[in-house]
């Protein structure tokens, strides 16, 4: 089984997810199959996710408080699999462009 998710990690810029296919070897089942093993280990600063807002989450409390430089900015595109964000309000932004409608 192969589940799509993301790798989150902090960069020198901020914090980037990676489009990536997980194994099923790679995801806890504690988790209902939504996160890696790795996850679980403090130690370790990459994380990986399957849903896309648990992998925004954790971006974002990786980063410093709001930045107002962000505002007015175009939203992050994915770049060879990869979206890069250097403020909580940037991954805010992107994050409400995905949002699914409440039906």
């Amino acid at each position: 089984m192969r589940m799509p998710g993301y790798w989150v990690s902090r960069t020198e810029e901020g914090v980037s997810l990676t489009r990536v296919l997980f194994d099923e070897t790679e995801l806890d089942p504690a988790t209902n199959w939504q996160e890696v093993y790795q996850n679980q280990d403090p130690q370790v600063p990459t994380r990986g996710y399957v849903a896309i807002e648990a992998a925004l989450a954790y971006g974002r409390s990786l980063l410093p408080d709001a930045d107002s430089s962000a505002v007015g900015l175009p939203l992050p595109q994915f770049s060879d699999e990869v979206l890069e964000f250097q403020s909580r309000q940037a991954i805010d932004r992107f994050a409400s462009s995905i949002a699914r409608p409440v039906q």
